[in-house]
């Protein structure tokens, strides 16, 4: 990675931000890792998601499903409308639409199947990307553009389907690292003789090693050095969309692992990860505000958070057998063979998909539900 990689104006941008963390540590002293991940991605001026250098796709620092192919937001609307369908009146509403090409391909197929819903409801903080998305879809579904609203904070008494796709893994996170047998918390400090950000450790509060010991009492896993992240955020994010679901369904669609294989005593580096011009690394403190930074998610919390909500966990499994579920080889089979380029394109979409060397074991479906009985098709065996 180098600097010479980004354009003045993004360099700027970054350098704004970085002054922007000293002062808040110059303020505080140490911040946590969690601030300073939550500046770096969503400062509304200079924060990786608003600054207008994020891109999705092949221009921009990683590649997501609905930007890979649109045959996987057309299972997801085949699964939306299958619970819609026990509803009046259902809307959607997604959680971080990035580009809105999800938005539109969920759109395009309902339309196809004669199943709109009343309304699609997009929650996005960053007004960068509302901007992109107000212009695809207005392109993309003229006729039915008026029913597309942005939102800026959770509807109440909700019925429909609500979707995130890779949201979890974006939210900011502790991290923590185990060190002469006591639990640390680990921390941001700027480091003046070398102009650049760095760890610093203090020891763990009662909220951060309780949240710990919950999981080590599961299956122990600590041991000098191993260090990880805790989703703290997630509880209080999943329980506002528990509160202002009154009937429908969640689809949550992530990286992630269950407890067991997260907080393994082999992953004793936690799962943090960076996305810069599709190249991963492992340095969070590089141009900050330049490159995703994001964790893998525990998958076991999600499903024991939502339960505790009041909410039916409807099912959990690999992304390739929700995909194949809700059938996507046969969306690949309406397409002619004969058209022997865009037939190859879309074969090899759907193999990155759902191959478990490419996306379909490393991302995780996982669904709920409130106030409707019904087998969901991408759960089924």
């Amino acid at each position: 990675m180098s600097h010479s990689n980004f354009s003045p104006q993004a360099l700027a941008l970054s350098q704004q931000l970085s002054q922007k963390i000293q002062a808040t540590i110059q303020q505080q002293g140490l911040i946590s890792f969690q601030t300073y991940m939550n500046m770096v991605l969503y400062d509304h001026q200079f924060g990786y998601y608003s600054n207008g250098h994020y891109k999705l796709g092949e221009l921009g620092d990683f590649m997501t499903a609905p930007e890979l192919s649109s045959l996987f937001s057309r299972c997801i609307a085949i699964q939306m409308a299958q619970v819609c369908s026990k509803l009046s009146k259902p809307d959607i509403l997604e959680l971080g639409a990035g580009s809105g090409k999800m938005a539109k391909d969920i759109l395009l197929q309902l339309q196809q199947a004669q199943q709109l819903p009343q309304q699609y409801l997009i929650l996005e903080p960053s007004r960068f990307l509302q901007d992109c998305q107000k212009k695809l879809l207005q392109q993309a579904l003229p006729d039915y553009y008026d029913h597309i609203i942005w939102l800026n904070r959770l509807p109440k008494n909700f019925r429909g389907m609500m979707i995130a796709n890779e949201v979890l893994d974006a939210l900011p996170v502790q991290l923590f690292c185990y060190q002469n047998q006591r639990l640390y918390e680990v921390m941001v400090a700027y480091d003046e003789s070398e102009q650049q950000f760095a760890y610093d450790y203090q020891a763990a509060d009662a909220k951060l090693s309780q949240f710990v010991q919950q999981w080590q009492s599961q299956q122990p896993f600590l041991a000098e050095g191993y260090q990880s992240e805790a989703h703290t955020l997630i509880p209080a994010w999943l329980n506002s969309l528990a509160n202002c679901l009154e009937q429908g369904g969640i689809l949550l669609i992530d990286y992630g692992y269950l407890a067991h294989e997260y907080y393994h005593p082999q992953r004793y580096m936690g799962s943090l990860i960076c996305h810069s011009q599709h190249q991963a690394n492992d340095k969070p403190f590089f141009l900050p505000g330049l490159q995703d930074i994001s964790s893998f998610v525990n998958f076991s919390l999600v499903i024991e958070v939502g339960k505790q909500a009041g909410l039916d966990c409807v099912g959990y499994d690999s992304q390739a057998n929700f995909l194949l579920n809700c059938g996507i080889t046969e969306l690949l089979a309406n397409y002619d063979p004969n058209d022997v380029v865009n037939y190859l394109i879309l074969s090899h979409q759907v193999k990155k998909l759902i191959l478990p060397s490419e996306m379909g074991e490393k991302f995780k479906v996982v669904g709920f539900a409130k106030g409707i009985e019904l087998d969901w098709l991408g759960f089924q065996d």
